[in-house]
């Protein structure tokens, strides 16, 4: 007697009316198994991968721009706040034409010019783009907006103080300077 082959029926619903049905037989050759068990659907059952993926990269890539953008703000803020708490010396007040005994809000510009005209003899005579941008917004900003007055006129404080000891350091260096050139 030989072998007799056994049959076997196979049949797939997949629930939704669709059904397929098969028979193989386990003798013969060995890719008896002639194809998927499953009907194959157009539905993908995977992520979609490419343009969603290029999507999500450009998202974390801008959050993280941001963030150091804030970042960068604040700590330029801090380091500003930080050197205007410095002491002031008279010779900038006078200087400058600033009758007042305390440097106020409104002598930015003041003491500014001061600083564009002290020659350069010694260090670096920044142009102060960022923070002459940042004064600008803060004035107009007080302005404009009533409820932020007392605010914008704080940080205009910093800015005017800020500046008066970067050139109150300025012309420091300028005296030390003229010093050494007058002693050879």
């Amino acid at each position: 007697m030989g072998k007799r082959p056994v049959w076997l029926l196979v049949r797939v619903s997949s629930g939704t009316g669709h059904s397929c049905s098969a028979c193989y037989s386990t003798l013969g050759s060995p890719d008896w198994y002639g194809g998927s068990i499953v009907q194959a659907t157009w539905r993908r059952d995977t992520a979609v991968r490419g343009k969603f993926q290029v999507m999500i990269a450009g998202i974390l890539f801008m959050v993280s721009i941001v963030a150091l953008g804030q970042f960068a703000l604040y700590y330029w803020r801090a380091v500003i706040s930080g050197v205007s708490t410095q002491p002031i010396s008279e010779r900038v007040r006078t200087a400058a034409g600033i009758t007042a005994t305390q440097i106020g809000a409104r002598d930015f510009h003041s003491i500014l010019s001061l600083h564009d005209l002290s020659p350069d003899l010694r260090g670096p005579n920044g142009t102060f783009i960022g923070l002459r941008a940042y004064y600008s917004v803060i004035e107009k900003l007080g302005r404009l907006i009533p409820a932020t007055a007392g605010w914008a006129n704080v940080e205009m404080l910093t800015c005017s103080r800020y500046i008066a000891v970067l050139v109150d350091q300025h012309l420091e260096r300028n005296m030390v300077c003229a010093a050494q050139v007058r002693g050879i």
